[in-house]
């Protein structure tokens, strides 16, 4: 499902459970809103029988680049292939408007979550704070 404006408005409370188990996860609803740069064509929410069961939420940083702000997954889904499975679907949409990178920031203390970049070439390029700057390409 396409996370547009009125999509994250009305799903808000189900898009803020997918991370509340989560100590890192320290979005509102003023995060969720925020418009950027192709974010409301990018973003995207997985549906299992009319309930969101992880989201992703997406930028456009420039013609050929993108961030990754959020990939998240509802707690009884993880481990399960769902995150992969969104993966591959940041990839299809990025290939379609032709972005050929992708950067995205990861808590240092979520190991499984570095632990699921890295095994999808995603490479560590930095440092900001408590998050490693992670760099995919498309």
């Amino acid at each position: 499902m396409p996370l547009t404006l009125p999509d994250i408005e009305k799903n808000y409370s189900q898009l803020k459970a997918c991370g509340e188990d989560l100590e890192w996860d320290d979005w509102s609803r003023a995060n969720f809103i925020q418009p950027l740069p192709g974010k409301f064509n990018l973003s995207f929410a997985v549906m299992d029988k009319n309930k969101i069961i992880g989201y992703s939420i997406i930028s456009q940083r420039d013609k050929v680049a993108a961030h990754l702000h959020r990939l998240m997954v509802l707690g009884a889904y993880r481990r399960e292939g769902t995150g992969a499975i969104m993966w591959e679907e940041i990839f299809r949409r990025l290939r379609q408007e032709n972005i050929t990178s992708l950067t995205l920031k990861v808590a240092k203390v979520n190991l499984r979550a570095i632990k699921f970049y890295k095994k999808k070439n995603a490479k560590i390029v930095g440092e900001d704070g408590d998050y490693y700057v992670m760099r995919s390409k498309i």
